[in-house]
């Protein structure tokens, strides 16, 4: 492919991707203006709120796009892949009682972490923080153990504790394979959600062993030289991102059916959703 026919695919790649962002923005907004809960509790919050907090990261796609950056793209690339994989994971894999049990362990994970990383950190740092600092990060490590012992009790209370050992329920393991394998290695690597999430093998593969060695700055990184086309990787990052906002797109009109129905998509959109949704099913 010559450097005209590159230019050609790189303006309908970038054409496809702007309007799927302006697609996916127009939903998001349209359904957090109209959410009346706002806990992280709330599955359908916490999912919105997620999407949500991935949406500015294609707009820095978009511009290190032009500056042409390839292991900038390849990293916020392979950022934006594992994000939706978990999104998938608590949205569309398996039953509904599961994807709302993996979801608490989810919120579990975090609200178990952030204290002991909060404790780990003050305890080995040599620098005095203001006193107004050190009594925030308190409040935040007492916020979350209440949080955590009130989602133990949510797991209890709606009985999800039953479809699981209880190892996967103290471990936090949001990402389990096998619901009663109490030993080993019992949850999906990346490139297992990958595939779960309707990425295709090959490329599912090519997100582990290829992009990671971007994002760690591994030995393959040194071998793109300067004047190599960076317009390849372009596209593909474009082309990629694109199909990731339509299954996002696809996601959203699953989860919320009722309040999806007063928003106006494209006609092309939802083809193109449905198409991607399809195709790696």
């Amino acid at each position: 492919m010559d450097k005209t026919d590159f230019n050609k695919l790189h303006k309908e790649t970038e054409l496809l991707f702007h309007l799927s962002i302006i697609e996916l923005k127009k939903v998001v907004f349209y359904l957090e203006l109209n959410e009346s809960d706002n806990s992280l509790l709330s599955k359908k919050y916490g999912i919105l709120k997620y999407i949500k907090k991935i949406i500015p990261n294609f707009d820095i796609i978009s511009d290190i796009s032009e500056l042409k950056s390839v292991q900038a793209l390849l990293t916020l690339q392979r950022m934006i892949v594992d994000n939706y994989s978990i999104i998938y994971l608590l949205t569309s894999f398996s039953s509904k009682n599961e994807q709302l049990l993996r979801y608490y362990l989810f919120l579990l994970d975090g609200t178990k972490s952030r204290p002991k990383i909060i404790e780990k950190f003050s305890s080995k740092s040599k620098v005095n923080f203001p006193k107004s600092l050190v009594n925030k990060a308190k409040k935040i490590q007492i916020s979350d153990n209440n949080a955590t012992l009130k989602l133990y009790e949510i797991i209890k209370e709606k009985n999800l504790n039953s479809l699981v050992n209880e190892s996967i329920i103290n471990n936090s393991n949001w990402k389990f394979k096998c619901s009663k394998e109490k030993k080993g290695k019992n949850y999906y690597s990346w490139t297992e959600l990958y595939k779960i999430s309707r990425i295709p093998e090959n490329q599912a593969e090519m997100f582990q062993n290829y992009h990671s060695t971007y994002v760690h700055g591994l030995g393959i990184s040194l071998f793109l030289n300067e004047e190599d086309n960076p317009l390849p990787f372009v596209i593909s990052t474009l082309d990629i991102c694109s199909v990731i906002i339509s299954l996002i797109l696809k996601i959203l009109t699953n989860e919320y059916p009722d309040e999806i129905k007063s928003i106006k998509i494209s006609e092309n959109m939802i083809e193109f959703m449905n198409v991607s949704w399809n195709e790696h099913s």
